[in-house]
């Protein structure tokens, strides 16, 4: 797995621009309980996770640098590339179909891209160098529309088909709200978490999210030790989970960006960084996150029907997790899919066996052609039964 780039919040919400801040608290939200387990590191995954699929990603004279973001849908996966500008749609068995526009000034052409999301027919791509959304027919890659939202963004979702929700780390520029909400003729309605912009001066990309998973929409602030759920009803956000491990420091100067991005911080474990980063995945059982541990990157599967957490992290010698990059989907059949470069799959050791993860991807290998740009592995959590709750 690659390691992350340790390079380039508030404990109140606004709801509404002009609305007074509403105090939050734990309420009702779930405690992920961390401390206790976290060392205990599995580094045999076969016990978590069940082989299931090798997808070769095809595209002949071309590449990806990385794959930041994936959705599945009925005639394949939805690839984006970040680092590339790039967002492509292969096929089920991972050929090539067509890409969604390319950089440049022109009509269908923009200037980066951040995010995306599906909406009906329809893909809305976010570019925040124009701070617009692109959009595409999903059928065709063909360009249809521009919306301008004059926000410098880096994820967004769909509430409806009404309106979207735009997340900024911490840019100043931005009206010092992390949050915002429109419409789709690019009318600000709402904006939320407030920020204090001497404090968080700068764009914490390693921390802090927003998400739609399985229809649901999360929220995390930089640094914080809580996962916020967006209520559709009432327009606002309520705190759903909160985790343990987080110090004490950190809770109550979270909006200190000068010392939480300062690399001697977080590469010092006597400093103990501890706080979420910017991964979460939702199915119905089960919450898959990444966070920083006294200066480790550690995975953390909670299972949602029972006490458990399991922990994995780069840190060990397990073949799997070295192998792959950072998870990017887990859709409610419990799979996940991992993403896998391919200069990882040609450096395997066809005589090392030790997992079976990786004795099953090897037998699913078929030659190396000069057209694959990438593999896809897909797995599935294994149910374990222990520890049921009564």
């Amino acid at each position: 797995m690659k390691q992350f780039n340790l390079v380039l919040l508030n404990v109140f919400l606004f709801c509404g621009c002009t609305e007074k801040p509403t105090s939050l608290n734990e309420g009702n939200s779930v405690e992920i309980k961390v401390l206790d387990k976290v060392k205990n590191l599995e580094e045999n995954l076969d016990g978590i996770f069940q082989f299931i699929d090798l997808i070769p990603l095809k595209k002949k004279q071309s590449f990806l640098l990385g794959i930041d973001k994936l959705v599945e849908i009925d005639s394949g996966f939805l690839v984006l590339d970040i680092k590339m500008n790039s967002l492509y749609l292969f096929g089920q068995n991972g050929e090539y179909k067509y890409k969604f526009g390319t950089v440049g000034h022109g009509p269908g052409e923009y200037k980066g891209i951040s995010d995306f999301f599906i909406l009906g027919k329809k893909i809305f791509i976010f570019s925040p160098g124009d701070q617009a959304l692109f959009v595409f027919k999903l059928d065709s890659g063909e360009f249809f529309d521009k919306i301008i939202v004059p926000e410098f963004g880096h994820h967004l979702v769909p509430i409806s088909d009404l309106e979207f929700l735009v997340y900024v780390s911490n840019n100043p520029f931005n009206a010092n709200f992390n949050v915002f909400r429109y419409d789709f003729t690019g009318k600000l309605l709402a904006s939320y978490f407030p920020f204090d912009p001497i404090k968080s001066n700068n764009m914490a990309t390693i921390s802090g999210f927003l998400t739609r998973q399985n229809g649901q929409i999360f929220m995390s602030q930089s640094f914080d030790h809580k996962i916020y759920e967006f209520d559709s009803q009432t327009r606002g956000f309520i705190p759903v989970f909160h985790f343990d491990f987080i110090n004490k420091n950190m809770i109550e100067d979270r909006e200190n960006f000068d010392l939480f991005l300062n690399p001697n911080f977080l590469i010092n474990p006597e400093s103990q960084p501890r706080f979420l980063m910017n991964l979460f995945l939702k199915s119905r059982k089960h919450l898959l996150f990444s966070f920083l541990f006294d200066s480790k990157k550690i995975f953390g599967l909670q299972n949602l029907e029972k006490t458990e957490v399991r922990f994995f992290s780069q840190a060990t010698d397990s073949e799997f997790i070295r192998l792959v990059d950072d998870p990017v989907l887990l859709n409610e059949n419990d799979e996940l899919i991992f993403p896998v470069p391919l200069e990882g799959i040609t450096n395997l050791d066809s005589d090392e066996k030790k997992s079976s993860l990786i004795s099953n991807i090897k037998d699913r290998l078929n030659p190396i052609t000069d057209d694959i740009i990438y593999y896809l592995v897909k797995v599935k959590i294994r149910e374990n039964k222990e520890t049921q709750i009564k």
